[in-house]
């Protein structure tokens, strides 16, 4: 496995996870993860942490997605690690491809998420904060247009791209409660789904802009399952890349361009260690997305 070591200090490991790995594993997955690599090389972990099937595992990446991980080796860093990421006191920060152009040059994604009512999928739920914003969910207009037209095709579709063990991206957390029932009605069905989400914020960055794409930097305030990938979806740019959150267009460029992965990498992680010393890291884009980025130019 080409699993780069960041740094390996006496509590803790930070590592590159490459596209394309499971972090642990789960009910049918057969091939090889990150915790099978880690027992290999670091035996003592295979007793850290709260499950045995995910040993030192703290939070997740994406199996498409790249980039830094923290490993505690031992269970009183685990523990740490663990109450840092619930009171949301580290710093991950990804770059992400997008579909389509964003006009904005900064803005924050404060869309609360929830289970699809196919489990596998998670969906993106309108918070209306005034009367104003309730009239927009209910006509589908301005903000909430692609909003809910995505939403409703997640609810309502019967894709067979079915992989529930998929690993996602964020801090681990148990399972939201599936839907009760078929969403129909979409304003007022949303607004009963948001009694059962949970609160997610994305903020974001523009770095570039294409002529059919915008490069972002995206710092998650939240670590919810698909986080990145089911808010940008929802706010009408899903990423180049992603076959489980697409839209008509971003199925369009996925042909055109073939990315072959999901275009998302996890290159900034920043914490306060054991010794209540801050420590951060960044690496560079792989060179797969930088060729993306110039072929796209």
């Amino acid at each position: 496995m080409n699993i780069e070591i960041i740094s390996d200090q006496k509590d803790y490991l930070v590592v590159k996870k490459p596209a394309g790995l499971i972090v642990h594993g789960g009910k049918g997955i057969k091939e090889k993860t990150l915790c099978d690599w880690l027992i290999e090389k670091y035996p003592e972990i295979a007793k850290v942490g709260d499950d045995p099937q995910r040993p030192g595992i703290v939070h997740r990446l994406d199996k498409e997605a790249s980039g830094l991980m923290i490993i505690p080796k031992n269970n009183e860093t685990f523990e740490f690690f663990k109450n840092q990421f619930k009171k949301r006191k580290i710093k991950k920060e990804y770059l992400a491809l997008v579909c389509g152009k964003i006009n904005k040059e900064f803005g924050i994604i404060d869309f609360p998420i929830k289970r699809s009512s196919q489990g596998f999928k998670m969906a993106a739920i309108p918070s209306p904060k005034n009367e104003n914003e309730l009239e927009l969910l209910r006509s589908g207009r301005g903000e909430y247009a692609n909003y809910l037209e995505e939403y409703n095709k997640i609810n309502g579709d019967n894709n067979s791209e079915k992989n529930h063990s998929e690993e996602t991206d964020g801090e681990i957390e148990e399972n939201p409660e599936e839907d009760d029932k078929k969403i129909n009605n979409r304003a007022e069905g949303s607004l009963k789904a948001l009694k059962k989400s949970r609160q997610a914020i994305t903020e974001f960055k523009v770095v570039k802009k294409f002529i059919n794409f915008t490069l972002i930097r995206a710092i998650i305030k939240t670590g919810r399952t698909h986080q990145i990938r089911v808010h940008f979806f929802a706010y009408g740019h899903p990423l180049l890349g992603d076959n489980l959150y697409k839209n008509k267009k971003s199925k369009i460029q996925n042909q055109k361009v073939k990315p072959g992965r999901i275009f998302l990498v996890a290159d900034t992680l920043g914490f306060e260690d054991l010794n209540g010393e801050w420590q951060e890291f960044k690496i560079e884009m792989d060179e797969d997305l930088k060729n993306i980025l110039n072929r796209i130019k």
